[in-house]
């Protein structure tokens, strides 16, 4: 009993820091506050709470590398031209009426192939927001949209790594799953598709898009030198260069013709790694920011949740989450328990991988078939997870994009998912009696 009022003491936390618009750092702060005092309570020591924390905070060291290179390839992007000579080259062919759902389409198919969201988000996503911006499209739907292509290939990309770690917890193989998972997603997209498309503006690009195509065009040095980091990037993923390489090696292209094409000094682009972008040019303002600074309170929140992990393996605060999902399974089905476990989870743990961690520990003694159990962690603690806007995985992706965090309210993909899942099972469950 003392667990889940603990527990609910930190959702009602990050939820006031939601709704008053406070930065979720407080409320994190303050749920590591009570989990510590909780640890201690239970007969832990300080020691003992410190090393947890420890080590929860070493299994995120690479998530907290790749966004720093996140930052910095965005920033590079802008400045380079990459962004720009995309726009510039497509924006005349593109229907504002469409493009949400071409952004959703060209996310999905991005993600796939890196099996990575923040990379999606770091690339393709800034890509087609900034596109849309020039377009007039709804930041929410749009937002919402690039949420949900980011973290399509998260769930069923061969070289995803939530993927790989489904497959990894439950025994089952990563290819068996990755079929039956693009089965059962067949519903859930199609609507979306038709959702995104219905959520598209009407009419053709502003005048002030326009102006903004001009300026770009006048401001950059736009020639075929600025795609190749993006070619690089489909090039590596394709070959399945590992993300981090891949970013490394993107990052460097874009050095280089920021050198040598846009004729930038060395330590002007050394400063933007680390700063972000800056024009110095109003008429394309839009095309400023990435930069590591720009994740650091992403990096805050990773490092600062992923203490959270250690402290619950340690003290064992959801147990009484598992012994909640036996006898909802009991009244209502497996996936029913699942989803709820899910979204505790992924409120508690403020990020996927220990979302999805944690869904397994609760679940695994609902399921007999382990790869109905990996379908089942898919369907709902990987996709889940986005759509908590007080979570890294949405915090991340949302921001990298420059989306405001309400847009994971039109992250309709992401909701069709665990809902299809939860129909599918009603339905045979009706059918067996």
């Amino acid at each position: 009993m003392a667990s889940m009022l603990i527990l609910g003491l930190f959702v009602a936390a990050l939820v006031l820091c939601v709704v008053c618009k406070f930065s979720v750092l407080y409320a994190l702060l303050f749920g590591y506050a009570i989990f510590f005092l909780h640890g201690l309570y239970e007969k832990f020591t300080a020691g003992d709470m410190l090393r947890a924390s420890f080590e929860g905070l070493k299994k995120v060291k690479n998530v907290v590398i790749a966004m720093a290179l996140i930052g910095m390839l965005t920033a590079l992007w802008r400045a380079s031209g990459t962004i720009a000579y995309i726009i510039c080259n497509t924006a005349s062919f593109i229907k504002p009426a469409a493009f949400i759902l071409i952004a959703f389409v060209l996310n999905c198919l991005i993600s796939f192939l890196t099996g990575t969201a923040f990379g999606t988000a770091g690339t393709m996503g800034v890509i087609t927001m900034t596109i849309g911006s020039v377009l007039g499209a709804n930041p929410l739907a749009l937002g919402g949209a690039i949420l949900s292509g980011a973290y399509f290939g998260d769930r069923c990309s061969p070289v995803s790594s939530s993927a790989l770690l489904v497959s990894e917890l439950t025994g089952s193989d990563i290819f068996d799953n990755i079929k039956k998972m693009l089965i059962r997603c067949i519903v859930p997209f199609c609507i979306a598709c038709v959702l995104f498309l219905f959520m598209g503006n009407s009419g053709e690009i502003s005048s002030a898009g326009v102006d903004v195509l001009d300026a770009m065009g006048q401001h950059y040095v736009l020639n075929l030198f600025c795609l190749i980091p993006a070619v690089l990037l489909i090039a590596l993923a394709l070959f399945r260069v590992p993300m981090r390489k891949t970013l490394i090696a993107c990052i460097a292209a874009s050095f280089v013709i920021c050198l040598f094409v846009q004729k930038q000094g060395v330590g002007e682009i050394c400063r933007m790694l680390v700063m972000g972008y800056d024009a110095g040019n109003e008429a394309v303002s839009l095309m400023n920011g990435g930069g590591i600074v720009s994740m650091a309170k992403v990096i805050a929140i990773v490092s600062l949740s992923s203490c959270y992990m250690g402290i619950f393996e340690k003290t064992g605060l959801l147990d009484g989450v598992g012994a909640l999902a036996s006898r909802i399974a009991d009244k209502t089905t497996r996936q029913v328990a699942i989803f709820v476990c899910a979204a505790i989870c992924g409120m508690i743990s403020c990020n996927q991988t220990l979302s999805i961690m944690l869904t397994y520990q609760l679940c695994d003694k609902l399921f007999s078939d382990k790869q109905e159990l990996a379908l089942c962690i898919e369907d709902s603690a990987v996709v889940m997870a986005p759509l908590v806007p007080w979570s890294i995985a949405c915090e991340v992706t949302l921001t990298t994009v420059g989306a405001p965090i309400a847009a994971f309210s039109h992250a309709f993909y992401l909701m069709l998912v665990p809902v299809w899942m939860i129909f599918c099972a009603a339905y045979r469950k009706r059918k067996q009696k």
